[in-house]
């Protein structure tokens, strides 16, 4: 027999251990047939059950979830998690856990695919926007414009320019424009949407600032004012709160010189009292701090005459007239002063689309 030949007599052995090692009253060829059948049945479910632990393993990792694509209906990342059915509520929480805060929201390019990992929350991006099948399918006008945006992201953030200065830059358009079509709080944000940053609607700065106030109790347009917007999205560098003010001629000076070295163009400056609040935008004109705000201009810098909408105002007698009217008023005064943050305010910020 050669060595590759079945020894019929050796495999019946195998199979039939009995006691003398040959099969009873049965054909040989159909037990032999059955016992293979048998044989190679169990080494198949052996075989499937290792395939089975297996995937059970791979499945118990999650695979990402594919959010969507950064476009024009949705240009942010908060904007995607906010339509998404099972994310949705949980949006702000999931942007400003410890794994997410850092990222680089600002930088995302349109045609981004945004991931989040349901075991971690992770959010995770790939850009396919230098992609030959992306460059087809997208508008020419869509793709020019968002090299435009991109080169002007990166001139705005040269070394030399803060987003602050930004801000200051941004509001001095709107000076001279009546109250009537934009009062001091609108004034902050019309500047922060020159800048790119979205403010209403799914995504929007406003819905972070609303669920701040009801998660905290309070009435829905409770942070819709300048310190909301320090707190949600910036850095407090001054405070001051006065219970009851003596002399506000000379804690106008006390405050003044209190604030003096850490005045910074485009810091947003608010005062409050129980019944009036009030806030705008830090600048500078030649030695001079200033104050660009919508109100009533009795301190203005271009002219004595007095007048009521946008316009800048010597930052000292406009601290001086607030203390006043908590004096005369028997008020308690709140002051803060804060700037905001560029990396807070980097998920807000959106493409420029140009439309055909």
């Amino acid at each position: 027999m050669e060595a590759n030949q079945i020894n019929s007599t050796e495999l019946m052995r195998a199979f039939f251990p009995t006691k003398n090692n040959s099969p009873k009253n049965s054909d040989f060829s159909t037990i032999l047939s059955m016992k293979t059948r048998e044989y190679f049945n169990i080494e198949a479910k052996k075989e499937n059950s290792a395939i089975t632990a297996i995937t059970e393993t791979n499945e118990n990792k999650a695979d990402p979830v594919f959010l969507g694509e950064i476009n024009e209906s949705n240009p942010t990342v908060s904007e995607l998690l906010i339509k998404n059915p099972i994310y949705g509520k949980d949006c702000w929480n999931i942007i400003y856990s410890d794994v997410n805060k850092a990222k680089s929201y600002r930088k995302i390019m349109p045609g981004t695919k945004i991931y989040i990992s349901p075991e971690t929350l992770e959010i995770n991006w790939k850009n396919q926007s230098n992609s030959l099948e992306y460059a087809q399918k997208i508008p020419q006008n869509f793709r020019i414009n968002s090299i435009k945006y991109e080169e002007s992201q990166k001139s705005a953030n040269s070394a030399n320019t803060t987003f602050s200065d930004k801000l200051a830059d941004a509001v001095k358009p709107f000076l001279g424009t009546p109250y009537n079509k934009i009062d001091c709080y609108e004034l902050i944000i019309s500047g922060l949407e020159k800048l790119g940053i979205k403010y209403n609607g799914f995504g929007g700065l406003k819905r972070k600032l609303e669920k701040m106030a009801l998660d905290k109790g309070l009435a829905q347009n409770s942070y819709l004012n300048g310190e909301g917007l320090i707190e949600s999205s910036g850095s407090k560098i001054y405070g001051k709160s006065f219970i009851k003010v003596n002399n506000p001629d000379a804690t106008a000076k006390k405050v003044s010189g209190e604030m003096e070295n850490l005045l910074e163009k485009g810091c947003i400056l608010s005062f409050s009292t129980p019944t009036k609040g009030h806030t705008g935008v830090i600048s500078k004109s030649g030695d001079i701090w200033t104050f660009i705000n919508s109100g009533n201009l009795d301190n203005r810098i271009d002219s004595d005459k007095k007048s009521k909408g946008v316009g800048e105002e010597n930052l000292g007698e406009e601290i001086k007239n607030w203390l006043r009217l908590a004096y005369n008023r028997n008020e308690p005064l709140k002051i803060t002063m804060g700037k905001l943050n560029d990396n807070e305010l980097a998920q807000y910020y959106k493409p420029v689309y140009q439309k055909t």
